[in-house]
This record gives structure tokens, sequence and C-alpha cells, in this order.
């Protein structure tokens, strides 16, 4: 809880020094967020999205058959083909 506190607390500290154009955020709203939000830059989204899409990578080589990939669409659970 102590983080939660903490948040209220920084953004409160910035919406002060902002003045009056940010008196309509809430202070409390805006620190759930920030918990709630896990990646702080585009830059982290993107490395974990790559990383799972590397450890749920299937493939099958150049000169597999159609029913080849279509048993591995199958067991995997796949929609769709790149």
């Amino acid at each position: 809880m102590s983080q939660y506190k903490d948040e209220i607390a920084a953004i409160q500290r910035v919406k002060d020094a902002a003045g009056s154009p940010w008196d309509e955020i809430n202070a409390e709203s805006a620190a759930r967020m920030r918990i709630q939000n896990r990646f702080k830059t585009g830059l982290e989204i993107a490395q974990y999205t790559a990383d799972i899409m590397r450890r749920d990578m299937h493939s099958i080589g150049r000169k597999a058959t159609c029913a080849e990939a279509l048993e591995i669409i199958n067991e995997h659970d796949i929609r769709s083909l790149p």
C-alpha cells in the first residue's frame, strides 16, 4: 500500500507544480493507472511482446506439405499462417 500512497503523493506534487491546467486530474486515479501499467516505455512493451512471440513460435520447413502445416495448426491451436 505504501507504493500506492507514494504514487499519489508524487502525482500530487506534479499537479501542484503544473498549476490550474491540471486541476481536473485526480491524483489517486492517475496513481492507480500508473501502478497497473507495468510498462513505462514503448520499448519495454516491444521487448515483452517479442519474448512471447519467440517463446510460442512454431515453424515448418520450406518443403513441408499442406497436410503437415495443417497438423501443426490443429495441434497448437494456431489461427493463421503468415
